[in-house]
């Protein structure tokens, strides 16, 4: 089966299990074939899943970092509406 790909692209990743495949012509440069494989990975999401693989959590832990980091997003908004009102008053 013939693939027709333009001279100035790159076809779409190929993604099968745990390859990825970055098809395109020669003439490309090895920094674009390098910019589509990242990309592939990214979107993928593989990268991402082997790192949550690395640790098993419990979810009572899941839960928790969670909370903590909600707690953090709130403790670091509140302390920029401290700064911006204190701005405003001054």
């Amino acid at each position: 089966m013939k693939e027709n790909i333009k001279s100035h692209s790159f076809k779409k990743s190929k993604i099968d299990g745990t390859k990825i495949i970055v098809r395109g012509p020669s003439k490309e440069s090895i920094e674009t074939a390098i910019y589509e494989f990242k990309k592939s990975v990214k979107d993928s999401g593989k990268l991402n899943e082997l790192r949550e693989r690395q640790e098993f959590l419990k979810p009572s832990e899941k839960r928790r970092k969670i909370v903590q980091s909600a707690v953090r997003r709130q403790e670091r908004l509140s302390e920029y509406e401290k700064f911006v009102n204190s701005l405003s008053n001054s």
